[in-house]
């Protein structure tokens, strides 16, 4: 019985390192990033393309296909332009700053302890 749960156990461990591997495919992690993006201005062209109807449509393959192109190729090229133009800055700023808080938080904490310790002394 031990031995079947080390087995099971392990082969858990070993598919969880594929599925890490998977995730951390870079191509998989920078759609990841831009998905907020795309999903931010995907109602935007699907409504936008709504507007310009003015009067009824016919339904033909060639107009099914060019509106779906049209509307996942428009929102990833906008959510990628975004990303790269506000998203990704903020974050890096988000990096810049925000450890620099937590720095100065973790300070305060040892000075607390220090005079705590004092104290005690």
């Amino acid at each position: 019985m031990l031995l079947s749960k080390n087995i099971i156990t392990r082969m858990f461990i070993d598919v969880l390192g594929y599925i890490k591997k998977f995730l951390q495919w870079k191509p998989l992690v920078f759609l990841g990033n831009i998905t907020f993006c795309v999903y931010m201005f995907h109602l935007a062209v699907i409504s936008s393309s709504l507007m310009l109807i003015t009067e009824m449509v016919t339904i033909s393959n060639t107009y099914f296909w060019t509106s779906l192109i049209r509307d996942i190729v428009f929102p990833f090229i906008i959510g990628v332009v975004m990303f790269m133009m506000v998203e990704y800055p903020c974050t890096q700023l988000q990096k810049m700053f925000l450890p620099q808080v937590k720095m100065m938080k973790h300070q305060s904490k040892e000075r607390t302890n220090d005079v705590g310790d004092s104290k005690r002394k």
